[in-house]
């Protein structure tokens, strides 16, 4: 792992279908020399796989981010995505068809695991989906890495179509890919802030996902080279929000859709 090896993987997580000759471009390099890198790190196992991630509502269900205690561990078919922390808990997704029952989710684990740390619940919108999107979504489900030609020769759009139709879903719709972190030596940065908008501007050079809610609220995910990184970071968040809380991630695990039709 080196410095361009990094920024591989910091442009796969904001852009799971980025090209390899736009990472060429990006960093600079030939796209051989990319392919090569790319190929290696599929081989060594730094990327595990990759996953398409679907913000539940695109399925008609509710979601909510619940920090428990790390003394013990869960599996559960309604645990869309897991972040394993270096603090003294793990934050779950949690899907459910609605708000109510996503309580008696977190009644439910909370016997296993003990009460919840932290509840955070973004901006909720539920979608119908419409049938173009879901034969799209479906390619993916199988190749989330799939070149737009590919997509259309299996949904019989065109191509035209097909990039619109990925563009106005990239806010609920990711291609995500499962790095092992610790081979890696990276860490991902969550904050969780008040006053997003101003933290914006100094994770800017790091940040891969950013969620946002309502009065300025929100999360940013930052992609980081390892502890020393990530306290400047934080050094820099607290100035601004004091009150802002962050967790070190060392491993995540994305549950992706494999059967759409079904989410």
């Amino acid at each position: 792992m080196d410095e361009i090896d990094r920024k591989i993987l910091f442009y796969l997580l904001k852009d799971g279908r980025i090209s390899q000759n736009k990472l060429a471009k990006l960093l600079n390099i030939s796209s051989p020399s990319i392919n090569a890198r790319f190929r290696r790190l599929l081989e060594e196992g730094i990327i595990r796989s990759f996953k398409l991630f679907v913000n539940p509502n695109i399925c008609g269900k509710y979601f909510m981010y619940v920090a428990f205690p790390n003394l013990r561990d869960i599996e559960d078919d309604r645990i869309f995505v897991k972040f394993r922390c270096l603090e003294n808990f793990n934050v779950y997704g949690i899907e459910a068809e609605n708000l109510s029952e996503i309580d008696r989710v977190i009644e439910d684990f909370s016997l296993t695991l003990g009460s919840p740390i932290m509840k955070y619940a973004p901006r909720q919108n539920l979608i119908i989906m419409k049938k173009n999107i879901a034969k799209i979504l479906s390619v993916l489900s199988e190749n989330p890495r799939a070149e737009i030609r590919e997509i259309a020769l299996k949904t019989s759009y065109k191509a035209e179509k097909i990039r619109r139709t990925l563009l106005k879903l990239k806010e609920i719709v990711r291609i995500v890919p499962e790095v092992d972190l610790i081979k890696a030596d990276s860490l991902l940065l969550g904050i969780f802030t008040k006053k997003l908008e101003e933290i914006k501007r100094f994770t800017v050079h790091c940040s891969v996902i950013t969620i946002d809610n309502t009065e300025g609220e929100g999360v940013e995910i930052c992609f980081t080279g390892g502890i020393k990184e990530s306290k400047n970071i934080v050094d820099l968040v607290r100035r601004i929000d004091p009150y802002a809380q962050v967790m070190l991630v060392y491993d995540y695990l994305i549950r992706g859709i494999k059967a759409f039709s079904n989410c």
